[in-house]
Formats: C-alpha cells, structure tokens, sequence
C-alpha cells in the first residue's frame, strides 16, 4: 500500500509540534529520571513520592501532614497515602501534637531514618544518570531554570 505523503507530513509537523511544548518535555524527562529511579533503587522498594516525603519528614521532625503535602508539592490526599504506606512499613510514626490534641504529627522512625541513608546514594546515581548527557554548567542552567518556572509568583489558581 502506497504511503500518503501529506498523512506522513501532517505526523512529522505534529511530531515537531509536541517538541516544542514544555509539558510534555516535562512529562518525559519525568518518566525517565523515574526509571532511573527505579533501576536504582528497585531493592528498597520506594518510589520518588516516599523519598521526598521521607526526606521532608526527616528534616522538619513532627510537621504536621497537611505541612508535608504542601511542601513535597502533592494533594493532601496522596501525602496521606503516602505517609500510610510509610507508617505500615515501620517507616514513619503519627503522634499527637502535644499543642492541639486534634492534630497529628508525622515524624521519621530510626527505620525510616535507616532506610534514607540507604536509599541516599543510590537516589543520587539515579540523579547522576538522568542527568549525565549534560556537563555541569548545563545541570546548574536546567537546575535554576526549573526552580525559576516553580517559584515565579503567578500561579495557577
């Protein structure tokens, strides 16, 4: 069957198309670094969402759920998720919050603790690889320039 030239044309110009947009040149690297992730760091069975939270937890001790969601940059109800898989593994704790009984705290077991230090080096050769086509001033460049997109001050409502 012969091939119709203006179909292949139209494919390629929308090919171009999809190049060009940010969201999904976001989506995709977000895909790979994720499967460098997971290559790495496949014996601790963690996903990248746990290690932020992990991370967060161990470096504010008894930060309130809600506290987490916003700063890991998750909707509370994932974080939820997120910290009840972590608590189930022995991995984090609830604990009252001494100030407001109504309110719980989250904080980092010496599991939790272990398994980070663990995880720690393997997460960065992940880093390392989805990376590595990149020399240092590029990764420095690519780095600033996400962190520009994230902290501008308009944002969607």
């Amino acid at each position: 069957m012969p091939c119709d030239t203006e179909e292949t044309d139209e494919f390629a110009g929308l090919i171009r198309d999809i190049n060009t947009m940010p969201g999904y040149l976001v989506r995709q690297c977000s895909q790979l670094s994720r499967e460098f992730f997971a290559e790495e760091c496949k014996s601790y069975g963690i996903t990248p969402e746990q290690l932020i939270v992990l991370i967060t937890l161990q470096q504010n001790p008894g930060i309130g759920q809600v506290v987490v969601a916003e700063r890991v940059s998750l909707d509370q109800a994932t974080t939820g998720q997120i910290i009840a898989r972590l608590i189930k593994h022995g991995l984090a704790r609830r604990k009252k919050n001494p100030a407001d009984t109504r309110a719980w705290q989250v904080e980092l077991t010496d599991d939790g603790a272990k398994l980070l230090d663990e995880v720690r080096p393997h997460s960065s050769r992940a880093k390392d690889r989805f990376l590595e086509p990149l020399d240092t001033e590029e990764r420095n460049q690519l780095l600033r320039l996400m962190r520009k997109l994230i902290d501008r001050p308009e944002k969607p409502a």
